[in-house]
């Protein structure tokens, strides 16, 4: 276990490099930019936002415990505020970053989607798994649907009340957002922008394929559908096809990472534009915030955004 995490840390150390450094070429030149070190900044008015309206979004992360954002449109900030140098914890927002590394693991060939648990070899604590749950695939995994019911080192007490009876469903048939399945498989505001951008150009960073244009778009397809109302790909949040998901004032087409206390990636390839909502909970935050930022808070954030771009 301990190798696996080092070995994903040092992809994830790389990808980091590109994303950064990169080298300049005429793919640059196009409308999107792409940052270096620092990114390029713009003001919400050069940009055609209501900078009244962006101070009125402001003012209301505030009263809900935001602890950063960050917004970016064609590759440019053109807001950004809180804390945005911060170390926040990402809690199961890391799990769209380890959908990026397992994409490059199997565009190496590294990785088989198709591999069973059974033929990995991978078991879990007593009672170990069942001879059914070991056909669970490595895609199986990725889009929460499993079938594997086991206890997870980590899961709320809500998540515990609602995982199904081990053996109620076979891998492959049935989506529960499991963190089982997420351990099975293994940063500042400004670097999830840049994660969100990469996703925005299909893994394209300048003149490199990062991630391979059809792993993103793999990633991003729902395959269920999920108890919000939304579809789930591997490991992202996504709009279901051709609708809203209203509740999060998520344009169709979209899709974003999660995690608790309201960490988000928002990616809105119909605006061309990346939001990063960061909140501090539990030990990080003050008592009086320490259940983080509600999903439909962080919705309502959206919105006002969305508003002062007039993009909706």
């Amino acid at each position: 276990m301990k190798q696996r995490r080092t070995r994903l840390l040092a992809i994830a150390a790389s990808l980091t490099v590109w994303l950064c450094i990169g080298s300049f070429s005429a793919v640059a030149a196009r409308t999107d930019r792409y940052p270096g070190v620092e990114w390029d900044r713009t003001t919400p008015g050069q940009a055609g936002w209501s900078a009244a309206k962006l101070d009125q979004a402001a003012a209301w992360s505030q009263q809900i415990g935001t602890t950063a954002v960050v917004i970016v449109q064609h590759g440019v900030v053109v807001a950004s505020w809180g804390e945005i140098n911060a170390n926040i914890l990402l809690n199961s927002a890391r799990k769209s970053l380890l959908s990026a590394l397992i994409g490059i693991a199997v565009n190496k060939h590294q990785v088989d989607l198709r591999d069973t648990l059974a033929k990995l070899g991978i078991d879990d604590n007593a009672p170990p798994l069942t001879v059914g749950e070991k056909q669970a695939t490595v895609g199986d995994l990725l889009e929460a649907r499993s079938g594997v019911y086991h206890p997870a080192n980590y899961e709320t007490p809500q998540m515990a009340a609602r995982r199904p009876p081990r053996g109620s469903h076979p891998p492959g048939t049935f989506w529960y957002y499991n963190n089982c399945d997420f351990n099975t498989l293994g940063a500042s505001a400004r670097d999830l922008a840049r994660f969100g951008l990469l996703y925005m150009h299909r893994g394209l960073w300048r003149d490199r394929q990062i991630i391979a244009a059809s792993w993103i778009d793999d990633s991003v397809r729902p395959y269920s559908t999920t108890d919000i109302g939304s579809g789930y790909g591997y490991l992202w949040w996504t709009t279901l096809p051709e609708r809203a998901l209203a509740s999060m004032h998520l344009p169709a087409g979209s899709y974003f990472a999660n995690g608790n206390g309201a960490p988000f990636i928002f990616v809105i390839p119909g605006d061309d534009l990346v939001v990063v909502h960061l909140a501090r909970m539990g030990a990080q935050a003050s008592s009086a915030r320490r259940d983080g930022v509600s999903r439909l808070q962080a919705g309502a954030l959206l919105g006002m955004i969305l508003d002062a771009a007039s993009v909706r």
